[in-house]
């Protein structure tokens, strides 16, 4: 009669060997991401309609010519502090 101990140590080996053969194909395997669709080059090249046209009805703007700079805000100065006499 063969020994029971041996037997499930055989067990585990190939449950083990199993196991470590589907890690390996599962990281073999080219990912395929569903979710994840590329454009195509016509539509990455084309703009967005609400991005290119001015809306309708809209008020004129005159934008200055200079370019924007960064004022800095003018700190207010601290009162003089009165001590008692």
């Amino acid at each position: 009669m063969a020994d029971p101990q041996r037997k499930t140590n055989l067990l585990w080996i190939l449950v083990i060997a199993l196991l470590g053969v589907l890690v390996v194909i599962w990281f073999l395997s080219p990912a395929t991401d569903d979710d994840f669709i590329e454009p195509e080059a016509t539509e990455m090249l084309a703009p967005e309609p609400m991005m290119t046209t001015a809306p309708e009805g809209g008020v004129p703007v005159q934008l200055p010519d200079a370019p924007m700079t960064n004022v800095p805000e003018e700190q207010p100065t601290p009162a003089p502090v009165e001590t008692p006499q």
